[in-house]
This record gives C-alpha cells, sequence and structure tokens, in this order.
C-alpha cells in the first residue's frame, strides 16, 4: 500500500488558507480611502460652485433692489441720486455689515450684511436725462481682484440686464 487513502467526498477538495482579519480589515479600509477621495474630489467643487454662485446672485438682486429704489426716487423727485460707494473698502472673502450712509438711505437701501461694496453713479445730469449705473463690487476668492456687477437704467428708467466683469474673482 502506498499510504492512507483520502476519504472521497465534499471534504477532499484542497483548502486555501484564509486571509487573516487584518488583511480584510487593510483591504476594506483601502476602499474606503479611495470612495472617500473620489467623493471629494467630485463633490468638493460642485459645493464651492454652488456657493460661489449664491453669493453671486446676492449683488444681482441687491442690485435689482437699488437701481428700482432709484427710479422709483426719481420718478417721485425728478432727481437721479448718487449714493457710495458703501462699504468704503471693497469686502474680500468676508461678508461684512452694510454702514449707514445718507444717499443709500435716501434711497431706502439697507441691505444688511453683504459680500460686496454698492455704489450708484449718475453720469450727466442728475435733473435730467442722464446713465445711471449701479455697481457691485466684490473679491469672492480674496486674491484682490475684485469682481464687478453692473446695473444700468437708461434715461427713461428702464433697466438692463447685469453685466458681470471677473464674476467669481
Amino acid at each position: 500500500m502506498s499510504g492512507p487513502e483520502e476519504p472521497v467526498g465534499a471534504g477532499s477538495l484542497p483548502t486555501r488558507p484564509r486571509p487573516s482579519a487584518r488583511k480584510i480589515l487593510l483591504v476594506m479600509l483601502g476602499a474606503i480611502v479611495v470612495l472617500l477621495v473620489a467623493m471629494v474630489t467630485i463633490v468638493l467643487p460642485r459645493l464651492r460652485e454652488r456657493q460661489e454662485r449664491s453669493w453671486t446672485e446676492e449683488a444681482r438682486t441687491q442690485l435689482y433692489t437699488l437701481c428700482s429704489n432709484v427710479a422709483a426716487l426719481h420718478e417721485e423727485t425728478g432727481h437721479w441720486i448718487s449714493a457710495g460707494p458703501q462699504p468704503r473698502e471693497i469686502p474680500r472673502r468676508a461678508q461684512v455689515d452694510f454702514p449707514k450712509d445718507p444717499g443709500f438711505e435716501r434711497l431706502q437701501f439697507d441691505p444688511g450684511r453683504v459680500r460686496y461694496q454698492y455704489q450708484v453713479v449718475v453720469d450727466g445730469n442728475p435733473e435730467g436725462a442722464a446713465k445711471v449705473r449701479c455697481v457691485a463690487r466684490g473679491d469672492l476668492n480674496g486674491n484682490g481682484v475684485p469682481s464687478e456687477a453692473t446695473l444700468e437704467l437708461d434715461p427713461e428708467g428702464m433697466l438692463r440686464p447685469v453685466k458681470w466683469k471677473d464674476q467669481f474673482e
């Protein structure tokens, strides 16, 4: 006889060594890290973009409010009113309190906390035909290069679409 006979049946298949619990844990942690890195690379830029869009929406909304107030006061008094710029310094990547200003108070414009500096510029005769621009300047990314949004009122008091220069700066 050549040696003990092996029984035939389910137990006769060769068995592989079982991976240790430590190896399984390391593989699972590696997979989790890869998933987290992938999520961060995909999600963070989208969140940043959404945040920047909400910040630029502040400027757009406040400019329409400001220019509408300018047009309403002109309709009432026949005068175009200049105001600002306020706050004096362009906010850099932060929200600041909008300071009291006689021109803006007359226009009933008090936006509260802002990320932009606001100004009303009257080019021409304040008592007649004039080009009126409502301007918002901000530095959303804090690099010292301001973005600028401008909303114009034509001499008849009609609003033109907001124009942006370096929108997300």
